[in-house]
């Protein structure tokens, strides 16, 4: 027994320095790394982004939010780029979508073999021609996480002269959820460019790409504004909520953790939304692979293409949690 007592207290007292040198070298790795935050209290919000100004033909609202650690000038520029870009996906996007579901209903499969395998590929694009006259920053808000927030208000009825500007979007998403044997992983991947040109001239530092990988509970975040690669600082975000009571949207609509910022559950959020909505307007399923019949296999494909428009009609924060109520702003027939 005293044996066995003094292998216990060994262990514990190796365990014990083990981590105390960790502890030294995170936090000596930490002072270094100018791109990691402290995170110490939820971030407050503005009371403004809990009610949001109403769309409709005339008008559409959309927020721009910056990546978190930047400096406030940077920050709101990269906002007001990413604001003018969310307001082309939600007026003038074309969407396509493909959708695959691969099943495997025999009995005896090899390892490598797939059970079950889900793949969703939906791509976005837009080109918004617009004057300086079109757009106009009704609100803006700094986080103490180094976030630029900027509510953006544009006017579809200004007119614009011969040279104007252009806001080119494209955003690419893939989604696979795959079952081989006992093994189940879920893979995400999600890119958004926006490019800006006023007349005949390339705003190259105005033009931005975001995009994200998550295998299961990893996430890797690559970010760029102009000619700049921005170091995204890794840290679990929280913030505080946008209203006292919780909302029936909650139920209704599509939520995403605010972990890794306000930018990355917003955009994530919104084009989810509007691809669940596009999906209602125009699909073509069908059987793919007559030799898949023989052999106890099915794979069903659903291809959809659609030219709606949406917009936000509320944002809502509960629980480190972002929810978005959109709708359709002009649904075709």
């Amino acid at each position: 027994m005293i044996r066995a007592q003094d292998n216990t207290i060994n262990n514990t007292e190796k365990e014990y320095h083990y981590l105390q040198q960790t502890l030294n070298k995170e936090t000596t790795n930490h002072e270094k790394d100018t791109t990691n935050l402290k995170i110490l209290h939820p971030a407050s919000l503005p009371s403004w982004l809990a009610s949001l100004p109403p769309s409709d033909e005339n008008i559409s609202y959309a927020l721009g939010i910056s990546d978190p650690g930047m400096d406030e000038e940077s920050a709101f520029k990269l906002a007001e780029s990413r604001a003018k870009s969310v307001i082309g996906l939600l007026t003038h996007p074309r969407i396509t979508s493909m959708i695959d579901n691969f099943s495997n209903e025999e009995y005896n499969t090899r390892s490598d073999e797939f059970v079950t395998k889900y793949e969703n590929i939906f791509n976005i694009e837009t080109n918004l021609a617009s004057t300086a006259n079109n757009f106009e920053i009704v609100n803006q808000y700094f986080t103490s996480f180094g976030e630029a927030v900027v509510l953006m208000k544009y006017n579809h009825g200004a007119s614009a002269p011969e040279l104007y500007d252009t806001t080119r979007v494209m955003v690419n998403t893939y989604q696979v959820e795959r079952q081989k044997s006992d093994k189940y992983e879920i893979e995400d991947r999600y890119e958004i460019e926006g490019f800006m040109k006023t007349g005949n001239d390339s705003l190259d530092n105005l033009s931005f790409s975001y995009s994200y990988k998550s295998l299961n509970n990893l996430v890797e975040i690559e970010s760029r504004f102009g000619y700049e690669v921005l170091p995204f600082p890794y840290a679990n975000f929280r913030y505080m909520e946008t209203s006292d009571s919780l909302s029936t949207i909650i139920s209704e609509n599509l939520t995403r953790k605010l972990n890794y910022g306000l930018w990355k559950a917003y955009i994530e959020t919104l084009t989810k939304k509007i691809a669940l909505l596009s999906h209602a307007l125009s699909g073509n399923i069908k059987q793919v692979g007559d030799d898949y019949s023989s052999q106890n296999k099915n794979l069903s494909r659903e291809i959809s293409e659609s030219n709606p428009s949406f917009k936000i009609n509320c944002i809502q924060i509960s629980n480190n949690c972002i929810t978005i109520d959109v709708d359709y702003l002009n649904k075709p027939k």
